[in-house]
This record gives C-alpha cells, sequence and structure tokens, in this order.
C-alpha cells in the first residue's frame, strides 16, 4: 500500500477517512476472532502461524457465508491452498468488496478470499495473488415490449430485407404481366373473372405468396416457363428474407458491448431500476457511467444497491429493479433461481475477462505469499483451479432444478 507524508499533504481528508476506516476494520475482526463470534470458521486454535483470512459475504458462487459455514469457489481454492501450505487459519466475513480490500490494506487480515478483479486502483492499495479464475461484468435484464419493437424497426431498416421485398414485389408483378400478356388477360382460366384489373391483381398475389399457382398454368407453354422461373426466383428471395430476418433475431439477443452504452441507453435502464452489489466494481463502474455521461443526481435513485443475501434476486422477482449488473458467473446463478427464468436475459456484457485473486494482507511476510503463489500456480497449472470452478457452475445449476 502507498502512504507518504506527501500523500497526506496532497489528500488530507481521504487518507484520514482510509486510516479511520481500516482502525475500524482493525477493531472489528479482533473482536469478531478473540470472542469467536459467528460468521468466523476455524480450523485450528493453534496460535503459531495463524492467519486471519477475510471474505466477502452473499456472493455465490464466489464467496458466501450461512450459518457460520462458508462455501464458494474462492473459498474452497483456498482451503486447498491452506492444506498445501500447512497453515492454520480463521475465515471471517467483510460486507463488501471495498471493505475487504481496505482490510487487507490495512493489515486487519492477511488474505483476502473472494474473487476480487485485479485493477490499477486496486494495486495502488494493495498486493494481489496469483490469479486464479476470470469474469467479466454484465447485465441481466426483464425481457420486455420494447425487445419486439427494437427488432421490428431493425427488420423495416435493414437493407437486404428491403431490397428483397421490393425484388418479390417486382418480379411478381413483371410475371403477372408477362403472363396475363401470353393468357390473354387470363380469359376463359378457372378463377378468373370480373375486371381486367382484378384478375391482374390476383395473379400477382398468387405469384408473390406462391398460392395457388397451379391455376395460373393454361394453354401457353411459355407462360408456363415463366411461372417456373417466378416461383424459382421467389424461393430464393424468400430464403434470404428468412435467413436475415432470423440473424437479426439473433443477433438482437447478443449481449451489448458494455464498452459502447449510450446516454439514451443509460438513461433508460436506470429508469427501470439496476440493482447492483455494494462496494464492487460492477457498482463504481455504473457511478462512473452515470458521470461520463454528465447524467443528473436524480439518475443515483435508479441505482438499487444491496449487500443482504438474496436480495438481487427479490429486486427483480419485486420489480424493484428490472436489471442486475454482477459478474456475469453471479447472473448466471441468479437467472437459475429466478422465477420464470426464460423472462431474463443477459443484455449486457464486457467483452474482457478481468482476472481475479486473492489479496495479501498488508502485514503478511513475503515467504507466506511466495508458498501461496507456488501452490495457486500449482493448483492452476493441475487443472484443479478450472475443476473446482466447473463444480460450482454444475452445482448452482442443480440447485435451481431442486
Amino acid at each position: 500500500m502507498k502512504s507518504t507524508a506527501n500523500d497526506l499533504q496532497q489528500n488530507p481528508p481521504q487518507l484520514l477517512q482510509r486510516l479511520f476506516t481500516g482502525l475500524a476494520l482493525a477493531l472489528g475482526l479482533t473482536a469478531t476472532v478473540s470472542t469467536g463470534a459467528l460468521k468466523a470458521e476455524v480450523l485450528t486454535t493453534d496460535p503459531s502461524d495463524h492467519l486471519l483470512v477475510g471474505t466477502v459475504d452473499n456472493y455465490l458462487p464466489c464467496s458466501d457465508e450461512a450459518s457460520n459455514n462458508y462455501e464458494g469457489l474462492s473459498i474452497d481454492v483456498w482451503r486447498r491452498v491452506a492444506e498445501t501450505i500447512n497453515r492454520p487459519y480463521t475465515i471471517v466475513s467483510l460486507p463488501t468488496f471495498s471493505q475487504a480490500v481496505d482490510a487487507a490494506a490495512f493489515g486487519s487480515v492477511d488474505l483476502i478470499a473472494s474473487c476480487h478483479k485485479i485493477t490499477p486502483e486496486r494495486l495502488e492499495l494493495v498486493e494481489f495473488s496469483v490469479p486464479y479464475t476470470r469474469d467479466s461484468l454484465g447485465m441481466l435484464s426483464r425481457n420486455n415490449n420494447s425487445l419486439q419493437i427494437g427488432i421490428g424497426t431493425q427488420l423495416l431498416e435493414d437493407t437486404i430485407i428491403k431490397t428483397s421485398l421490393i425484388t418479390l414485389l417486382v418480379i411478381s408483378g413483371l410475371s403477372a404481366l408477362g403472363v396475363a400478356s401470353l393468357e390473354k388477360n387470363f380469359d376463359g382460366m378457372s378463377g378468373f373473372s370480373g375486371k381486367r384489373s382484378a384478375r391482374f391483381t390476383k395473379a400477382w398475389i398468387m405469384l408473390l405468396l406462391g398460392s395457388g399457382v397451379d391455376k395460373l398454368l393454361h394453354q401457353n407453354q411459355r407462360a408456363h416457363a415463366l411461372i417456373v422461373l417466378a416461383s424459382g426466383i421467389r424461393i430464393l428471395f424468400l430464403s434470404i428474407l428468412v435467413g436475415t430476418t432470423a440473424a437479426l433475431i439473433f443477433e438482437d439477443r447478443k449481449p451489448m458491448d458494455a464498452n459502447n452504452i449510450s446516454k439514451t441507453y443509460l438513461n433508460k435502464i436506470l429508469s427501470e431500476g439496476v440493482a447492483v452489489n455494494a462496494g464492487t466494481k460492477m457498482h463504481d463502474w455504473l457511478l462512473n457511467q452515470v458521470e461520463v455521461h454528465n447524467l443528473d443526481q436524480a439518475s443515483h435513485s435508479g441505482i438499487v444497491a444491496t449487500e443482504r443475501k438474496g436480495a438481487l434476486s427479490e429486486a427483480l422477482d419485486s420489480r424493484l429493479a428490472n436489471h442486475i449488473l454482477s459478474d456475469v458467473s453471479v447472473l448466471t446463478q441468479v437467472l437459475q433461481n429466478v422465477d420464470d427464468p426464460d423472462n431474463y436475459w443477459i443484455s449486457l456484457e464486457m467483452p474482457n475477462k478481468t482476472p481475479q485473486a486473492f489479496i495479501f494482507g498488508a502485514n503478511l511476510d513475503p515467504k507466506t505469499k511466495q508458498s501461496i503463489n507456488i501452490a495457486l500456480s500449482r493448483l492452476n497449472y493441475e487443472g484443479d483451479t478450472a475443476r473446482l470452478e466447473a463444480s460450482w457452475q454444475k452445482t448452482s445449476s442443480t440447485s435451481s432444478t431442486q
């Protein structure tokens, strides 16, 4: 952590605030361990080489605490590491990712075992271990009528679709004119009666839709050839229409690049409510987008910052929010546990995946850091971390069906 007299002179209020935060965390965590209160998992009571490990609560599949039982990918990885380096430890819960960073920065804990993204801002405060997983920012959204309106507009504006429709109209119209000329305006043909214009329109519609074309087959062989040619062209352009329409629909269901959101889009989702875990990089990212796009202070009311377990899913189910911003792995689990999952989709995603790692406490000795990094590297190299991650994905999927 970078802390100098010059820092204090440049930004004394911020530094003092962090110092007070660190002191509060240190006192709080000390009380938790010394009293043996809930939310602490103790591997052994041997005080020698004992490590105090912090983890962020309510963030499955990464980390979670329930009835003094800790679980999640980060917890499983840490237990493997602790077993390898043969170090006793105590796990304590922290409510948010930002508080966990502060706890490590001020030496209140020896290690943070949660899915902390390695970012430049955090590297100015703390030291990370070897990464053991990657994840990206995403947004889970409720389906609404704007999707159908949006795709309809896209279909009408697409050049290929417009060209294909016009070509079909022109080809079928010209073919109807040709058949009318060769068959003497459909005189004597079954089903064709009334005015000349009415007979021509009927033939045009038949050729355009491909329905009842057999009634156009009469005596003239050249008319037969023209009908066959028009039908072939119709099939070709219908195939183009269907393919293009399907491509546009599936493309519309792909997540939008989070780097390309507009002020209009941001205003829209905030007006519909966006739930996000407080103190996470996703929360920071959303607040930064509000600032970058110069939105007024009222837009902050659309941000529902949560800490309580299950609050993200509840925000969706209660319609307090129509969107959830989180790691894609977290969104996947939320999607598996909400009512009517078919009514939601991943609408926004960051294209890049950011490495995630443990955080070393400020007072952790270099030898222990090295042993933890070596153990993590071995788990990565031998595929154990990948298998643990896959098992948590499978666990989430299984639990949603029970």
